[in-house]
């Protein structure tokens, strides 16, 4: 009778420890798809109010308002998304062996461009320091190389783990469809769950989802000007 509450902590500490061991499986397990499946919930809650518009349009059918708000997700964000992102790639690849080769010349481009500015602004220039430009040059030039080695190294990376990239754009799209329809269900079931009062749980979710989305969004605004600038 003695050794019963002793058998009972053995039995408790050795499913704790079974606990945390399966815990950290799954973790090991779940980390190298961390980043697709936060981009996923992202997205998710970015077009929650598409997925809205297509349920109100087909009341009760979840999962066809959830399908047809990925494939909108598909053709009119991702499958851009990736065409421009291809496109970029190859043009700083080809620009990269430019420069590498010296069909680029900076500095020519770098007197063409100073001598166009009016005599007021080259007389403000040379006052600033900024009238010899041969520094300039060299250093623009080398970010320039720099920056597009960059670029060129990270679309070899990309070539050269297809598959890895397949997959993480596949589990993204499973994840993010799951969220899109079932994401309210478990919202409300992390909301129940914390250790606070529902009000404040629910003002300080209402306020994560703003921020969230309106930072998503002055994102891509600034990236829209930032583009074509």
């Amino acid at each position: 009778m003695h050794d019963h509450p002793k058998t009972r902590q053995v039995e408790q500490g050795g499913f704790l420890l079974f606990l945390a061991l399966v815990s950290l499986a799954l973790l090991a397990i779940v980390l190298p798809f961390l980043q697709p499946m936060l981009w996923a919930a992202l997205a998710a809650i970015l077009f929650q109010p598409l997925y809205r518009w297509f349920l109100a349009k087909r009341p009760l059918k979840t999962t066809q308002a959830a399908l047809a708000s990925m494939l909108v997700i598909l053709f009119a964000v991702v499958l851009p998304a990736l065409w421009i992102g291809s496109a970029v790639i190859d043009e700083a690849a080809g620009l990269f062996l430019a420069f590498q080769d010296g069909q680029i010349d900076v500095a020519m481009y770098f007197e063409r461009v100073f001598a166009a500015l009016p005599a007021n602004i080259q007389s403000s220039l040379d006052s600033a320091g900024f009238g010899d430009l041969g520094d300039i040059q060299e250093r623009a030039q080398t970010f320039i190389q720099a920056s597009l080695g960059i670029i060129a190294a990270q679309a070899l990376a990309i070539g050269g783990s297809v598959v890895g990239f397949v997959l993480s754009f596949g589990i993204a799209l499973y994840v993010g469809f799951f969220l899109l329809r079932d994401g309210r269900t478990i919202g409300e079931a992390i909301l129940a769950s914390m250790p606070m009062d529902r009000i404040i749980a629910d003002r300080l979710a209402l306020r994560f989802l703003t921020i969230v989305r309106a930072t998503i969004k002055g994102s891509v605004v600034v990236g829209l000007v930032q583009g074509a600038l």
